[in-house]
């Protein structure tokens, strides 16, 4: 093994820690569109998810995006730009909270997209069942 290979599997690692690809990218906007209509589905306007609403307004991509996904983005890791998140580890933080979010409050599940070049295509199932997590997350700005 070379010394550059050793280094990659370093968390410090450029190749590994660099940023979000084009596909991430995607990924993450078809999840905000497929959050976006569950709650909408399931009846959940901003008002009653985000209380600091006085109208009900509808979710759609960029309100997730800008009232779910963001706030939580910047509390966990102090970026307030998506183009600089890192690829894996990042973006799956900030889902993992978020997914979580959904299901004890809303018992809402929406998986994260595996292939974001099927935007008309749902590739999930909506489900209500308890998700359970580990016992190492940390707190959310939307958790007392």
């Amino acid at each position: 093994m070379t010394k550059r290979n050793i280094e990659c599997h370093l968390s410090t690692c450029k190749h590994v820690n660099s940023k979000r690809t084009v596909d991430q990218n995607s990924a993450m906007h078809l999840y905000f569109a497929h959050v976006a209509q569950e709650l909408n589905l399931a009846g959940l306007p901003v008002k009653a998810t985000l209380a600091h609403y006085k109208v009900d307004i509808d979710w759609d991509e960029r309100s997730v995006k800008e009232l779910i996904w963001r706030p939580i983005q910047q509390a966990l890791l102090g970026i307030k730009s998506t183009t600089e998140l890192k690829k894996t580890q990042d973006i799956e933080r900030i889902y993992d909270h978020i997914n979580r979010f959904l299901s004890e409050n809303f018992g809402l599940h929406v998986p994260f997209p595996n292939d974001p070049t099927k935007h008309e295509e749902k590739q999930y199932l909506t489900s209500t069942k308890d998700i359970p997590y580990n016992n190492n997350y940390e707190k959310t700005a939307f958790e007392d």
